[in-house]
């Protein structure tokens, strides 16, 4: 077999054996990526007013924590991350503190 020939059918073979494994290779966002991914979702929410949680990732699975200031505020960082391309769930260590401001009697 001629070496022109040989090679073309190696180049052939990668080929096939690259596509079958193609989008597996493509649809998988390392867990880097993710977090910042899901960091720059929540910076960039004008809803947010929480503006430093933590983000962490762990084979898709991405952790938030830090702390708001009312359930909506963590459900609305839940849902941001959960809508964020290649995570497969989300786990909210999120504590609910109330502002100082709304804790003081009115006078």
């Amino acid at each position: 077999m001629s070496r022109s020939i040989s090679t073309s059918l190696n180049l052939g073979l990668i080929t096939v054996l690259l596509a079958g494994c193609g989008p597996a290779i493509a649809g998988r966002i390392d867990d880097g990526t993710l977090t910042t991914r899901v960091k720059t979702a929540l910076l960039y929410d004008p809803d947010l007013a929480v503006r430093r949680l933590g983000v962490v990732t762990v084979d898709g699975v991405v952790t938030l924590s830090g702390t708001v200031q009312s359930p909506d505020e963590a459900a609305r960082a839940e849902r941001l991350a959960r809508n964020v391309p290649g995570v497969r769930a989300v786990r909210s260590d999120l504590i609910v503190r109330l502002p100082e401001t709304a804790l003081k009697p009115a006078a």
